[in-house]
């Protein structure tokens, strides 16, 4: 029994130094793995702490970039803005430059024109002792014309020949405008011409006058459209665009290309005029108020260069019929009546028509209604001081009656294109004369026209052949008198009104 109780006391002890033992090998284990659990959760923190603290550098460097960006983009701007500022102030120091040298520009022209009015007045004055040789030599000229007439019509019925003075006047002022010519041609349009890079940079501007006068129609839409179009690209040419209070003058201080394409607007006009003007008078208002939209915006160089160009073209405008002179070539000659370089190519009839849708063109431009013109602008004339500086006196409502009180002294009554440009006048002007003379003062006009070139009221062949305008032009005389008989005997109150006068909506 002692045996089996010291056994089980054996066992007990075992059992229990089992036990202790599991219990500190499970203690040891438990510690491992909880030292095991805190290190993995250190290094989890420590992890995350990193990846917390490389979170905050890389927000920290984004701020630091983005606050780099927005101060460099505040540097930019604040440098764009000063830079800005200096182009402004430059830009009004070049503006005011540029205007005070418009200013100088145009004391200087006006000063020039007054010199060269001074200078004419003391040419005619230092010519006036030659005057009576002069006038004779006029008379010669037209010697040929009168005797044609005069061999047909009795003494009485010629009158008597423009004073000597007149004919003076008409002459210089003939020479003035051939002149004014010769220097466009020398001095713009040669000097272009030698210049391939500025010929070549004007081509585009040359072809898109020239198709926009050859599209023009009478609707407001279509002449302001082309109108406008041709001021842009007169304007590239300039250094600023022009105005109705600060208009450009002509004067060779302007730019080269800017008076070329002036130039080529007239000669577009001028060749438009004698393609479709002879065919369709009408279509010479459309072309009128394409012009006068260009001077109303200030571009009062294209007066002179125009009517420069309309003198060169037709003599009759001024009205002046110069006489051939002893040196002068048959070339040159019939040049500077208009005629075609070649003798033979045209005859009277084609050369009349032809001056005829000239001059058209010419009292088109001179009686364009201006009110509805300076109503379509942005920038309008603010006096009538400014309308007249825009529009010289040659494209004036009065030109056209010094013209027609022109056209009725000796001798040019009595050439051939003389009937037909009368009655063109009539028709194209007489009703804008009445409203702007009145009726008396038209009725005059008309009357000495009547009498002393159609020889009185029709129904009296013998008197009626008396009539001092070229007889041999028969059809012209006729149209003339279908005109003035109506307007004098018949009550009508004027002449017909033009509907093409006014543009279409």
């Amino acid at each position: 029994m002692e045996q089996v109780m010291g056994l089980l006391k054996g066992l007990e002890i075992r059992r229990m130094q089992e036990e202790k033992k599991q219990v500190e090998e499970f203690d040891k284990r438990n510690k491992a793995l909880w030292d095991t659990i805190e290190q993995t959760i250190k290094s989890a923190e420590a992890a995350q702490a990193k990846v917390q603290a490389e979170r905050e550098a890389a927000e920290r460097r984004e701020r630091e970039i983005q606050e780099e960006k927005q101060r460099k983009q505040r540097q930019a701007q604040e440098e764009a803005d000063r830079k800005r500022r200096e182009a402004e102030a430059a830009a009004a120091a070049v503006e005011a430059a540029k205007k005070q040298g418009r200013e100088n520009i145009e004391r200087e022209a006006a000063a020039r024109e007054e010199e060269k009015r001074q200078a004419a007045v003391k040419a005619a004055e230092e010519r006036r002792l030659k005057q009576q040789q002069q006038a004779e030599a006029e008379a010669a000229a037209s010697a040929q014309g009168r005797s044609e007439v005069q061999a047909k019509t009795n003494a009485d019925a010629v009158p008597a020949a423009v004073p000597a003075s007149e004919l003076v006047i008409k002459r210089v002022e003939w020479q003035k405008w051939r002149q004014v010519m010769a220097t466009v041609k020398d001095q713009v349009i040669e000097k272009v011409k030698q210049d391939d890079a500025m010929r070549r940079g004007l081509r585009r501007s040359k072809n898109t006058i020239t198709m926009r006068i050859g599209q023009v129609v009478n609707t407001r839409e279509s002449i302001i459209k082309v109108t406008e179009d041709l001021d842009q690209h007169l304007c590239s040419q300039l250094p600023s665009r022009p105005t109705p209070a600060a208009p450009f003058a002509f004067s060779a201080q302007l730019p080269l290309p800017y008076l070329y394409l002036l130039s080529h607007i007239s000669k577009s006009l001028i060749k438009q005029a004698e393609s479709e003007i002879s065919a369709k008078p009408e279509a010479a208002y459309p072309l009128a108020k394409v012009i006068v939209g260009l001077f109303l915006r200030g571009h009062q160089a294209l007066n002179d260069i125009l009517f420069a160009r309309f003198v060169k073209k037709c003599c009759w405008v001024i009205p002046y019929f110069p006489p051939k002179q002893p040196e002068q070539s048959d070339v040159d000659y019939r040049k500077s009546i208009g005629q075609k370089d070649v003798a033979g190519t045209e005859d009277s009839v084609q050369y009349n028509q032809r001056m005829a849708a000239i001059l058209t063109v010419y009292l088109a431009i001179c009686s364009t209604d201006i009110p509805t013109l300076v109503e379509t602008l942005n920038d309008k004339p603010a006096s009538i001081a400014q309308l007249e500086q825009l529009i010289t006196p040659e494209f004036r409502i009065t030109a056209c009656w010094t013209w027609l009180a022109m056209m009725g002294k000796a001798p040019l009554p009595y050439l051939d294109p003389a009937p037909k440009l009368i009655s063109t006048a009539f028709e194209m002007v007489g009703q804008d004369m009445i409203q702007a003379f009145g009726m008396k003062q038209m009725r005059k006009l008309a009357q000495a026209y009547m009498d002393d070139g159609l020889g009185g009221k029709d129904g009296d062949e013998e008197r009626a052949s008396q009539g001092v305008l070229a007889n041999r032009n028969v059809a012209a005389r006729a149209q003339l008198r279908l005109l003035l008989e109506p307007f004098l005997y018949e009550g009508t109150g004027g002449f017909e009104e033009k509907p093409a006068k006014h543009w279409d909506a």
